[in-house]
């Protein structure tokens, strides 16, 4: 898991212009991860 971590960590400084863009950039994608797993969370208890 830490390998991911630093790739995506060097993925969004190289995608950057500052170290506060790929910070917010970050935050942005978690805040999307949590939300689709929220989505899953309440597709399973439908089915």
């Amino acid at each position: 898991m830490e390998d991911k971590i630093i790739e995506l960590a060097d993925y969004f400084i190289s995608e950057s212009t500052t170290y506060r863009e790929a910070k917010i950039a970050c935050e942005k994608l978690f805040r999307q991860v949590s939300h689709e797993i929220e989505l899953r969370a309440m597709e399973s208890k439908t089915v």
